[in-house]
């Protein structure tokens, strides 16, 4: 069966509720989907004079349909959200604040465009980073990367190709499907000192 351009709204993952179209990803296991969302929110977090702010400017690349997008525009960050897939892209812009922007295209085509940044939230399909996308990267490094996987290892080849300018700093798990093989990781990469 296959669900077409039905609106689903969410079961209240945070920090807002999301309506998605059927072609659309959203995670189904709302209790560990909402720790990890609060997780790369608070891995967002960079010093600054108003310890509630979070990044100043953040690119979310591979946005989907924009949550932890809206979560940092909602806690003061300008967002630049991208996602190839159009139902995702119109989910991401309802009423999205005023400090988030999405475009709509591959990845490899838009990011440089985008960069500078002072954060890059990496959640790419399983297949992991394009392989142009390293290179873009490390054209113009953000302070901070937060890679969002659910396969460990195009997460382990992609962290090795951002290896030049960016240094694995933490790595966690979720279990996002008790009881199987699959595991959701996230990896915050801090850029190399000396690195612009």
């Amino acid at each position: 069966a296959t669900l077409v351009s039905q609106p689903r709204d969410d079961s209240g993952l945070s920090p807002a509720e999301t309506a998605v179209l059927g072609g659309a990803f959203l995670q189904v296991n709302a209790a560990v989907a909402e720790a990890l969302l609060e997780y790369v929110l608070e891995r967002s977090r960079f010093p600054h004079a108003d310890s509630t702010h979070t990044t100043n400017r953040v690119v979310d690349a591979y946005c989907g349909v924009g949550v932890y997008a809206r979560g940092l525009a909602d806690r003061g960050s300008e967002v630049t959200g991208i996602e190839v897939d159009p139902n995702a892209c119109a989910a991401a812009r309802r009423d999205a604040p005023a400090t988030l922007s999405v475009v709509q295209g591959l990845v490899e085509e838009h990011l440089a465009a985008s960069l500078p940044t002072d954060l890059l939230i990496l959640n790419p399909p399983r297949t992991g980073l394009h392989d142009s996308v390293p290179d873009i990267v490390r054209a113009a490094p953000p302070a901070r990367v937060i890679y969002v996987s659910c396969d460990p290892a195009t997460l382990a080849r992609d962290v090795s190709r951002l290896s030049g300018s960016h240094a694995l700093r933490e790595l966690r798990a979720f279990d996002l499907f008790p009881q199987t093989t699959h595991v959701e990781t996230v990896a915050v990469l801090a850029r190399v000192e000396g690195e612009t």
